[in-house]
């Protein structure tokens, strides 16, 4: 029987994570990372998968430039949770940089 199987990954939500995993010394992509919900009322979650010996950061900062918080994230599959209680109603922007270099960028908003 020469029946082959294939995998739609159009039809599943999770398939960059799985590729990420089968393909941990390529390049990080972008799609890596999910920061949601924006805007934002309370909190922020960041989803994201990192490979082995990659290290990565999120730094935010408001409309101004100036940094409002950073972090650090850790390898692997991961969810971090960003307070927003500090923040003021506004927009903001993020840069996710992975070994020093930007991977993803935005702007998300918090409203209270």
């Amino acid at each position: 029987d020469d029946q082959q199987w294939f995998y739609d990954d159009a039809c599943d939500p999770n398939a960059y994570l799985r590729k990420g995993n089968q393909h941990s010394q390529s390049s990080v992509q972008p799609q890596y990372f999910n920061l949601y919900p924006n805007p934002a009322n309370s909190q922020l979650y960041l989803d994201y998968f990192l490979p082995e010996n990659k290290s990565a950061t999120i730094t935010m900062t408001d409309i101004s430039g100036k940094e409002i918080t950073k972090s650090n994230l850790k390898q692997y599959y991961n969810h971090l949770i960003l307070p927003c209680d500090k923040f003021n109603a506004g927009i903001y922007f993020y840069k996710i940089k992975v070994d020093g270099s930007i991977t993803k960028s935005g702007k998300v908003s918090i409203i209270h």
